[in-house]
């Protein structure tokens, strides 16, 4: 005999906008109900999923206490009936639903505050329950579950379209058809329900095709830095987030909204924080790059350190007054003209008066590198300074603080599905925002987030493909057998080079004449 326990919303007329809630007592395919006296609104409950909604409006103490009344009264009604949750699922081993088992585990997770394999599997049934429909089904038992249904089902996940009319990815497929296969092998191993068949999942082929990872060159990235949007501006956020990424070692854009100030390490002039995809502990050095973009994010903010002025003497004896802009435009033409007057020197008077030049001007970069590491210290101890008095804000306005003060970011970091929703939603604006970005400045390739840990990659790897551990390292990968994989299709541009170069040796040399 399978007896199951569904939480479900009772109305007496269709029309009412409030509901009892209910446990949904099925013995055989026949229900009886038992009803747990609350009231709530009927928009406050998901039909399909038989759980309650989030709302801004619903109180989260209200949810969760209600949530604890239909978990308590399932397990007196499962002792009542003398079932235990994996007792009353084997009894009858051949009509045992894969649906309901699937539900089950949903709600699971939800309790577990498990939201992104919640989603996972959410999304999974949904496609499941479609698929069903065009057999004419509502119901999937365990023993219907054989190479042919795989293979149906995965046929019909590439056959669906997305809410924009595309077809689903194979890739994507591939997610769906591994949390199906998860949930199977999954059931039976928690001993809910056993197999005497063979693995209906054999012939599924799991291999996902390659990705090509586009990414910035440095020239780009040099573009993006050196403009400058007014506060105002639409894409002010956005420009200084993704570069803000970049010069973060990559920085996955969850970090990126979940950093907060008290994440500054002071007595290290490091970021320290536990990664919110694999829970790892991370730490990145503050560099000047990362300086330039915290210091709009601080209020009021370190701008005027920039447009102070500062004695700079560039030559013995003559002090200016320049504010860091202004060392930035000296410093270049400095530049330009220390290159010019060195070769000027190598093609009129040798090498030893270019050495001489060099020698000479090597005073006045030292004094420009003076004046910009005081510039740092000053941006870097208004960022303490500030870190100090609000260590729990969010470092960018993305998300806000009251939604997530109860959260600590850590290993065991659990988030409520409202508060992964607003995550999720974040990322999402931000993706389509970078768009506009990727318009603004011409960008070929279509900007999104995870570019930026892509950028920061290749430009390390260009610059030294032996440092592979260090680049695994700056990513925050936990397999350098994963950092492999991130790198493999920029192999071809690293090979090339020497390559290039090679050939190039032989452009000189002169061409023999080929007799017919």
């Amino acid at each position: 005999m399978a007896i199951s326990f569904t939480p479900c919303l009772r109305k007496k007329l269709k029309s009412e906008k409030h509901g009892i809630l209910n446990i949904r007592i099925t013995t055989n395919r026949k229900s009886t109900y038992v009803s747990l006296k609350e009231k709530i609104p009927v928009r406050f409950w998901n039909e399909n999923t038989h759980e309650l909604r989030t709302y801004k409006d619903f109180d989260p103490d209200e949810r969760q206490r209600l949530n604890n009344l239909i978990e308590t009264k399932i397990t007196e009604l499962k002792h009542a009936h003398k079932v235990s949750g994996d007792v009353d699922k084997t009894k009858n081993n051949a009509r045992l639903s894969f649906i309901d088992y699937l539900n089950e585990e949903l709600h699971e997770l939800e309790l577990r505050s498990k939201i992104g394999t919640y989603k996972r599997y959410k999304t999974t049934y949904f496609h499941l329950m479609g698929f069903l429909a065009t057999k004419g089904k509502t119901d999937l038992l365990f023993p219907e579950i054989n190479p042919i249904l795989v293979r149906d089902f995965e046929t019909y996940i590439l056959a669906h379209k997305t809410i924009k009319g595309t077809l689903v990815k194979i890739n994507t497929s591939k997610n769906y058809m591994k949390c199906f296969k998860r949930l199977y092998f999954l059931a039976i191993q928690m001993g809910v329900y056993t197999s005497f068949s063979a693995d209906p999942f054999a012939k599924f082929v799991n291999k996902r095709l390659p990705i090509e990872n586009k990414r910035l060159d440095r020239g780009q990235v040099q573009v993006l830095f050196q403009h400058h949007f007014e506060k105002t501006h639409p894409l002010f956020h956005t420009r200084n987030q993704f570069l803000f990424q970049i010069f973060c070692q990559g920085l996955r854009v969850s970090d990126l909204f979940t950093l907060r100030f008290e994440n500054i390490n002071r007595q290290a002039s490091r970021i320290d924080f536990f990664q919110f995809k694999t829970k790892k502990l991370h730490s990145i050095l503050v560099n000047d790059s990362l300086l330039m973009l915290l210091k709009d994010y601080i209020k009021p903010d370190l701008t005027y350190i920039l447009t102070e002025k500062h004695n700079v003497e560039l030559i013995t004896g003559k002090v200016e007054k320049l504010n860091y802009y202004e060392m930035c435009a000296r410093f270049e033409d400095i530049s330009r003209e220390i290159l010019k007057r060195s070769l000027d020197s190598q093609n009129k008077i040798g090498e030893k008066a270019a050495d001489e030049i060099l020698f000479e001007v090597e005073p006045i970069k030292a004094e420009f590198n003076r004046c910009f590491l005081r510039i740092s210290h000053f941006l870097y101890t208004g960022l303490v300074q500030y870190a100090v008095k609000h260590p729990k804000d969010f470092i960018f306005p993305a998300l806000k603080n009251e939604d997530f003060e109860d959260v600590i970011f850590n290993e065991n970091t659990r988030l409520t599905k409202y508060q992964y929703n607003q995550l999720q939603s974040k990322e999402a604006m931000y993706n389509k925002s970078l768009k506009k970005l990727q318009a603004a400045f011409s960008i070929s390739i279509n900007l999104t987030s995870h570019i930026s840990r892509h950028t920061y990659a290749s430009m390390l790897f260009e610059r030294d493909p032996k440092r592979l551990y260090e680049i695994s390292k700056g990513l925050g990968h936990t397999n350098m057998k994963i950092t492999e994989a991130y790198l493999k299709s920029f192999d071809a541009d690293v090979v090339d080079q020497p390559n290039v170069e090679f050939f190039n040796t032989f452009n000189h040399l002169k061409q023999t004449q080929v007799l017919p």
